[in-house]
């Protein structure tokens, strides 16, 4: 795929509000001069928030704050044994809701966020979650070094990793795609499935064709299917059938591209689709 098929928003669109700003205002005030990559661990002990892993295996939550509405301090409480990416945006976000004014009295009852909250976008209802997923991305992955690294790459699962890894972001790879779909001009979404069926998607502003229902049966034909069935994941992008994801009300003159990231410890599948038109 040529290196074009990832052109990143300079606003981020609808994703670029509160949550976003003040992740930027925190990097520049906290954090001058920092490159990629910031310790996250260290940014809570500033702040007085001990960081405790629960002791059960399922807490009920992934990340729980606890603070004083108007003091300094508190804890961080995590769920047990998340990957280095994944614990980094557990806190990041629960730094959010720790520094976003309007989140003073979520803190005080304690700010208790679970897969959904850690996946929550702009569309969803939970606007505390989406604004601390907003100052979590941008405050590991920020617009400007991301959109400078992202953009000369193509839109597939062999970015996301590069990206995500400890050379760049030290973030997830869930996370780094999840920043590539969400900063892109260009038609692509990324799908976690299960069991061979779609657990939840995000898609590109651009990208609106009807399709990747939560609970929809995954088409033959795809790479995901395909895993589901015995095969292997494939982090270069793949052409599949477009119906085999999407369901076009109008005829679709393009190409769909798919790759795939297999979560080993639950065996979901990652799958980062991008559409590139015939024109």
């Amino acid at each position: 795929m040529a290196s074009s098929s990832l052109i990143l928003r300079e606003d981020g669109g609808r994703d670029s509000r509160i949550g976003r700003r003040a992740a930027a205002l925190f990097r520049q005030h906290r954090l001058p001069g920092i490159g990629r990559r910031c310790d996250v661990e260290e940014l809570c002990r500033a702040d007085d928030l001990e960081i405790l892993e629960s002791r059960i295996a399922d807490p009920g939550y992934t990340a729980c704050l606890f603070s004083e509405v108007n003091g300094k301090g508190g804890a961080i409480f995590l769920s047990p044994k998340q990957d280095g990416g994944r614990r980094r945006f557990s806190l990041a976000h629960e730094l959010g809701h720790y520094h976003l004014p309007t989140h003073r009295q979520l803190r005080r009852q304690g700010a208790s966020c679970g897969e959904s909250a850690m996946r929550a976008g702009a569309a969803d209802a939970a606007h505390p979650e989406w604004e601390a997923n907003d100052f979590a991305s941008e405050l590991l992955m920020p617009t400007r070094l991301f959109r400078a690294d992202a953009a000369s790459r193509d839109f597939s699962v062999a970015t996301a990793r590069e990206l995500a890894s400890d050379t760049y972001f030290d973030v997830s790879v869930t996370a780094a795609a999840w920043r590539m779909t969400q900063l892109s001009t260009e038609p692509c979404a990324i799908v976690m499935s299960i069991n061979g069926k779609v657990h939840w998607a995000r898609r590109s502003e651009t990208m609106r064709i009807p399709g990747l229902r939560r609970g929809r049966s995954i088409g033959a034909g795809t790479v995901a299917s395909a895993y589901f069935s015995g095969g292997a994941g494939e982090v270069q992008p793949l052409e599949v059938e477009v119906d085999a994801w999407l369901e076009p009300r109008y005829p679709v003159h393009g190409r769909l591209l798919e790759s795939t990231h297999i979560i080993g410890t639950t065996g979901h599948v990652l799958s980062m689709l991008y559409l590139r038109w015939n024109w």
